[in-house]
């Protein structure tokens, strides 16, 4: 009987890999053990091929799964043509397909007899969660062990879409760094409270002499007060707007300590 502890365990760390992919390893780990298996994996498709993306498995048997396995796994070409969420078994993915080359020559040397498969989104290129476990006198998919991963199912779901999320925020940001690089420009992202989001190598150099313009705990300001009063009426204007909401850009004079153009 699992519980609630574990349970709630399992699911915190779900949570907490959408964050840190790296701690995947640490939940099929959980999930494995809770569920009395002898491992766990989740695997991504790329049209009929399929990977690896985390697993419980020695690397010879990854890196054998990548270069061949990976075309001839019937389990997962099920899984892929299923619907979202439903719970499948070994006595229905591995059991009938004992006299075929994927469980020959490499679910059963790896001790891969029988599990429970999930497919967790619906996107073309599906995510698949297993935990599998070796040759048993009895059929691995219990009651207690079905109503375990039908209830966990739906947290690693938000999980993984969270992840997807994080992740093309990070592509996102990747390439307006790569824009504003290639800008000649000194350019600043600010985001709330003139809390500088990122900038550019050209605005490093002219907020780090600190001649007009500055950055101070994280913040953009200027060095003259009448500066630093336009700088924040602008700054406000474009973030938060005027009364109605409605939000607009301007510009401004930063006159410069050093004597220098402003």
């Amino acid at each position: 009987m699992v519980s609630v502890d574990e349970f709630s365990k399992l699911v915190d760390a779900a949570y907490a890999a959408a964050a840190v992919p790296a701690q995947w390893h640490s939940v099929l780990t959980g999930v494995g053990r809770t569920l009395g298996g002898n491992g766990a994996a989740l695997l991504t498709s790329n049209g009929p091929v399929w990977t690896i993306d985390h697993a419980l498995l020695p690397s010879e048997a990854q890196m054998s799964y990548a270069q061949h396995y990976c075309r001839v796994d019937h389990t997962m070409a099920a899984l892929r043509k299923g619907p979202v969420g439903a719970l499948r078994t070994g006595d229905e993915l591995i059991r009938p397909y004992r006299n075929e080359e994927f469980y020959r020559d490499w679910l059963h040397p790896h001790g891969i007899e029988d599990g429970m498969f999930v497919r967790l989104d619906g996107t073309p290129n599906p995510t698949v969660l297993i935990v599998h476990t070796g040759k048993r006198r009895t059929a691995f998919a219990t009651d207690e062990r079905v109503s375990v991963m039908r209830a966990l199912s739906p947290h690693l779901q938000r999980a993984l879409g969270m992840r997807r999320q994080l992740s093309g925020a990070a592509d996102h940001a990747a390439d307006i760094v790569d824009a504003l690089t290639s800008v000649t420009h000194g350019v600043v992202v600010i985001g709330a409270r003139r809390t500088i989001v990122m900038l550019n190598s050209t605005a490093e150099q002219q907020l780090r002499a600190a001649d007009g313009l500055h950055f101070r705990f994280g913040r953009l300001g200027a060095d003259t007060a009448g500066a630093e009063h336009a700088l924040r009426r602008s700054l406000t204007a474009a973030l938060f707007g005027d009364q109605s909401g409605i939000r607009s850009g301007g510009t401004l004079l930063c006159e410069r300590p050093s004597g220098k153009r402003a």
